[in-house]
């Protein structure tokens, strides 16, 4: 059976609540006219939203998918939010402010380490180069007037006749290096350059030696480096694991409140599609004849009348 449903401006919010709650009126959408213009959505709708919102980006950050998700049958019946009082929107707004505090801290946390991580296994590369090619510290400070060039070519090349062709003045040092040739080579600055570009017909990739701050000899700023990264590591497996806790923690409750969220927003924004006037809200759709009867005395009581 089609019906319409005029209802004082004042009432609205419970009219919805009491025919969201039944369950049983597919609302036809008004378009505005000369007669009556769209609603607008109820008061609370934009914290809702900016509350639903936040949900699913803390969800986002803790890898939760909460499309889809089952939820508890409720006792209430169908249509009915299976949490029988949901929690107030005050609370909500406090309880995920908190949780996504704690949660961004971590994020925090997480990606300082893993910047950390990285560039201590640049670190820990350099220092392995340096330690394949049994470099001294004298090696990193250099006199003015020489140049150091370290860093890594392709295998199976002889670099001595490609540099001769420059000068026979420098020291080189290779040595094997993984799937490369670690390449260390001590040259008088002014023919920096033109090392440079020899070194690139054997894909030289060079190494900045130099930025290291080596205490002591490269062996024992080896083993301090790789201690070091063991701490990030360790680190970082710990806030991985709060992480998980977290949402392993959490995950109930953002389900049930995403589904009590995604059905208020529902609420909040269903005037848009009812017709408005100055004082009251027309809705119009159709019901299950059977139920017509039901329907009229819910919102007779949501309305007083």
């Amino acid at each position: 059976s089609k019906v319409v449903a005029v209802v004082p401006k004042s009432k609205v919010k419970a009219a919805i609540s009491s025919l969201y709650k039944a369950g049983a009126m597919n609302i036809i959408e008004h378009k505005k006219s000369e007669n009556a213009d769209i609603g607008a959505p109820l008061a609370d709708s934009e914290r809702v939203s900016a509350l639903l919102l936040k949900l699913r980006s803390i969800a986002g950050s803790l890898f939760l998918n909460l499309a889809n998700q089952s939820v508890p049958e409720s006792s209430a019946g169908k249509g009915r939010t299976p949490l029988e009082n949901p929690p107030s929107l005050p609370y909500l707004e406090k309880e995920y402010r908190l949780l996504e505090n704690k949660v961004q801290e971590l994020l925090q946390k997480k990606e300082r380490l893993a910047n950390n991580l990285a560039n201590e296994k640049e670190t820990l590369f350099l220092l392995e180069c340096a330690s394949a090619l049994r470099l001294s510290n004298s090696f990193f400070t250099p006199p003015e007037s020489l140049s150091l060039i370290v860093g890594t070519a392709k295998k199976g090349v002889e670099l001595k006749p490609i540099l001769k062709k420059i000068s026979g003045d420098f020291l080189l040092r290779p040595a094997e290096f993984g799937p490369r040739l670690a390449v260390a080579l001590v040259a008088r600055k002014a023919l920096e350059k033109d090392f440079y570009s020899a070194l690139s017909q054997v894909e030289f990739q060079p190494l900045n030696i130099l930025g290291l701050s080596v205490k002591g000899n490269v062996q024992n700023a080896l083993k301090s480096e790789r201690e070091m990264l063991q701490q990030l590591k360790d680190g970082l497996d710990g806030v991985e694991k709060s992480l998980s806790v977290i949402a392993k923690k959490a995950h109930p409750a953002l389900v049930l409140h995403h589904f009590h969220l995604s059905q208020e927003i529902e609420k909040q924004e269903a005037p848009l599609s009812f017709a408005a006037t100055d004082y009251a809200y027309v809705v119009s759709g159709y019901v299950p004849t059977e139920q017509y009867d039901a329907i009229c005395r819910v919102l007779e009581k949501a309305t007083q009348g």
